[in-house]
């Protein structure tokens, strides 16, 4: 199951008392049952910041610094491990343009996340991503449920306010091993995971992920309000190894 975030309990200026999760679910495969439902303590920080100037064109998600090297994640970011799995390494580490994100794993796996509701309402219709796969799932092909590994997910959740009772839906870019190229799964229609082949290299890549379209155009999907941001490392089906680094996750125009 995935993630699908509650309101702070509180208003802004005050400390939540708790953070409610309600599930979306997420059904790669019956075993790979993901499931965030619980209660969950959230730093005051995230319900006191003032909102993102993400109303502007482009916004970097990541926004990492020197300062934040040694640190598990950039500000105001979040994790949480799969169901009956231990979370990857994850660490803000020094290279040698700027620092990057790594995320490491074997048998492993977790959500990472970036809450965006007490933001404005936006939409994300494109990110632009930067980062290189040092080490990818062996054995693993996104196209087989019990074996769909992935070194990295990048996603949004939509949610569609014009409902009396909002939907909110998944939308993943997934970089691993597909025996059939780029491809598709739409389940319960509340998940749309768009593939993308992957192998490992040290050398940096820039992609533009469009969401919008790719939604769809894959899924039959219109976009919706953007709830939260976020990627995801998984090798709990393979237990292999998968090791990414990430420098920036930011919002641009098409």
């Amino acid at each position: 199951m995935a993630p699908s975030l509650a309101w702070c309990t509180e208003p802004p200026t005050h400390r939540p008392k708790v953070l409610l999760l309600r599930s979306v679910r997420f059904p790669f495969s019956a075993t790979y049952a993901l499931s965030i439902i619980g209660t969950l303590g959230w730093p005051a920080s995230v319900c006191a910041r003032s909102p993102l100037s993400a109303l502007t064109s482009s916004y970097e998600y990541l926004a990492l610094s020197p300062d934040l090297i040694g640190r598990p994640f950039p500000l105001d970011w979040h994790s949480r491990a799969v169901r009956g799995q231990q979370s990857p390494q994850s660490l803000i580490v020094a290279d040698t343009e700027r620092p990057a994100w790594r995320i490491a794993g074997a048998g492993t796996g977790a959500w990472f996340y970036r809450d965006l509701r007490r933001d404005a309402p936006a939409r994300i219709d494109v990110l632009r991503v930067e980062f290189r796969i040092l080490a990818a799932p062996v054995d693993a092909d996104l196209s087989r449920p019990d074996r769909s590994d992935a070194a990295l997910r990048f996603y949004v959740i939509w949610e569609d306010a014009r409902r009396l009772l909002p939907r909110r839906r998944l939308v993943f870019f997934s970089y691993g091993n597909t025996t059939g190229g780029t491809s598709r799964i739409q389940r319960r229609n509340d998940m749309c995971d768009i593939h993308r082949p992957a192998t490992a290299s040290n050398t940096w890549r820039i992609d533009t992920l469009d969401f919008t379209s790719g939604a769809r155009e894959s899924c039959g999907w219109e976009a919706g309000r953007v709830v939260a941001v976020g990627l995801m490392q998984d090798t709990d089906q393979t237990k292999s190894v998968a090791v990414v680094e990430i420098r920036t996750i930011t919002r641009a125009d098409r």
